[in-house]
């Protein structure tokens, strides 16, 4: 096994320690000087089928954990790179940006933070052709320190780091990580996460135009994360996250949303159980997936707001038996079309195969995905148009 589990959106995120119980993805498997020790995997919907599109490899140890779409012929993938079995941890410490033109993914160059020795990019979103984010962590492990917010924007020429108003750098017993962002404009885009040591809360970041700030959360228990957000305009924002409480000595998590009004972030009627990653949805429609288990099979989450309350959606994966079956990424379309992605894990081998749920006609169904070996997943996915969907991940080829 290689390092610790790291879908995410990872949010499969193994990092995103809040939720661990739904979360991670299988280990890579043992590296040999013939095979990459990862790859990234791109899959597109042209509206008929889902194909694979290949994409470069730098290192022969690359993942993706976030996608961005502009369009049919501008889109973005982002994760990591460089993984080294000398590393602390056996991390992943380059950051990695692919570009896809309308034929072909190219890798761009994309800075990563000096003497980082564990990089993530989780979240990504676009504004225009020329104005994208992607969001996610670093550290610097081997003077130990923690993870902290890692924030890049590109300009329409070039990737740069933008000053994060949290923890700018590693800082010994603190840290901070964001796992999502979505704009409502370029003067207007929300990120979330979490920050604390041990203990952690809810973290959530607003870009002005000029500069990101932390606004207030409400509290959601000692140990709360954010993993996903959207914007469906300056007034109404939703956020999706997962908390950990202790009950006669059993620790359970619970999912929980929040809602931005235009001035304050408001908690929303409770969820009962699991763990929620994505969420998606226009007015008072809202979607958000995540996972949840019963102590032994894993399944699924979906959840549905209409405006007055939650409704549970059943996910039929076809997959009764598997320990986790989160949904780690989620997109809605018009005509009430929605793709969600993410991965389901053997409760023998501990690996993971990829996922794809559609909704469509009042209900979900799973898809046909593809697996180019025996341990995938699937971490984001993201729509141009109905006939331009994208669902990014990795593959290990040695598992």
């Amino acid at each position: 096994m290689i390092g610790s589990k790291r879908a995410w959106g990872l949010r499969v995120v193994a990092a995103l320690v809040i939720i661990s119980g739904v979360l991670g993805v299988a280990g890579a498997g043992s590296s040999s000087a013939s095979a990459p020790i990862s790859a990234p995997l791109i899959a597109f919907w042209d509206g008929t089928s889902w194909t694979h599109q290949v994409a470069p490899n730098p290192a022969d140890s690359g993942t993706l954990t976030a996608i961005a779409a502009v369009s049919a012929a501008d889109a973005w993938a982002l994760g990591s790179s460089g993984y080294s079995a000398s590393a602390p941890s056996a991390q992943w410490f380059d950051t990695l940006a692919e570009h896809w033109d309308g034929s072909s993914w190219q890798q761009v160059a994309m800075p990563t933070p000096s003497g980082a020795s564990e990089v993530h990019l989780y979240g990504a979103a676009a504004v225009s052709a020329s104005d994208v984010w992607a969001v996610g962590s670093w550290g610097d492990f081997g003077h130990g320190h923690g993870l902290v917010p890692l924030i890049e924007h590109w300009d329409g020429k070039a990737w740069s780091m933008v000053r994060s108003p949290v923890f700018p750098s590693p800082t010994v017993n603190h840290g901070a990580q964001l796992y999502s962002v979505t704009p409502v404009s370029a003067t207007d885009v929300w990120a979330v996460g979490y920050i604390g040591y041990g203990s952690s809360r809810s973290l959530i970041l607003h870009w002005d135009g000029s500069s990101w700030a932390r606004v207030p959360a409400p509290r959601s228990g000692s140990r709360s994360a954010l993993s996903g957000v959207v914007a469906l305009s300056a007034t109404k924002v939703w956020a999706v996250g997962t908390f950990h409480f202790v009950h006669d000595k059993h620790q359970f998590t619970q999912p929980f949303a929040l809602r931005w009004n235009g001035k304050t972030w408001q908690k929303m009627p409770n969820i009962h159980a699991g763990s929620l990653l994505a969420v998606a949805g226009a007015k008072d429609n809202i979607w958000a997936v995540g996972g949840w288990s019963n102590g032994g099979a894993g399944r699924t989450l979906i959840q549905h707001w209409n405006g007055r309350h939650w409704t549970t959606f059943p996910g039929r994966t076809g997959h009764p038996d598997s320990i986790r079956q989160p949904l780690t990424s989620i997109v809605t379309l018009p005509g009430d079309e929605v793709w969600a992605v993410g991965y389901h894990e053997d409760e023998h081998s501990l690996q993971s195969q990829t996922l794809i749920e559609h909704f469509d006609h009042g209900a979900w169904s799973p898809v046909t995905s593809m697996n180019p070996a025996t341990n995938d997943w699937f971490a984001s996915v993201a729509a141009a148009s109905p006939t331009a969907v994208w669902a990014v991940g990795t593959y290990f080829p040695n598992s």
